[in-house]
């Protein structure tokens, strides 16, 4: 039996937002409180552009993980990144992150430093998008108003400086980010 220490881990960009995007969480509160069913507004606190999910990562690992974040922040830029558009997945509703070549650098050469040490490489392409809210089988499939005309809209700016390392806990209220590491770009 295995008893080693484990954790949910994720890289991702932090974000502090706007008044624009505070207008939006304020609205999605605002549906859910009017029994809006199957809504979950995400916390300010929350917000991210999750760059590469590591999945649950034993404990003696995590000090690797963040040399080598450190090693590729120290090779990317800073970088402002254009928050614009909107759209829905199964389960979550998102802002877009305009196409920026900088930032699918950073996530390849972040995937490759981690392919290294194991960490399984995506197979899915990466699209760059932050989740504003949670959706639960129950939503309607037209959530009214919400996604309407805002096509590539833009929201606000993303001024990215930092790769953060962050803990996901899954708890009945929703989920808590706990910042484990932050690494700063350099190059």
């Amino acid at each position: 039996m295995n008893s080693e220490q484990r954790k949910r881990l994720f890289i991702s960009i932090g974000y502090k937002p706007g008044r624009v995007v505070r207008q939006i969480l304020y609205e999605l509160r605002d549906m859910e409180k009017k029994r809006l069913p199957g809504l979950r507004p995400i916390a300010e606190e929350n917000l991210h552009v999750t760059l590469k999910f590591l999945g649950m990562v034993p404990e003696p690992e995590i000090a690797m993980l963040c040399q080598i974040m450190s090693q590729v922040a120290r090779r990317h830029a800073p970088m402002k990144l254009k928050l614009c558009g909107c759209g829905r997945f199964e389960k979550s509703l998102w802002l877009g992150i305009a196409d920026h070549n900088q930032l699918r650098l950073l996530v390849k050469d972040l995937d490759q430093a981690l392919s290294i040490i194991g960490m399984e490489s995506e197979k899915k392409p990466f699209v760059p998008h932050m989740t504003i809210a949670r959706l639960r089988a129950n939503a309607p499939s037209n959530l009214p108003g919400l996604l309407a005309d805002c096509g590539d809209r833009e929201w606000d700016v993303i001024e990215v400086e930092n790769l953060h390392l962050f803990e996901s806990e899954t708890l009945p209220e929703g989920a808590r980010y706990t910042k484990v590491f932050s690494a700063t770009l350099d190059s």
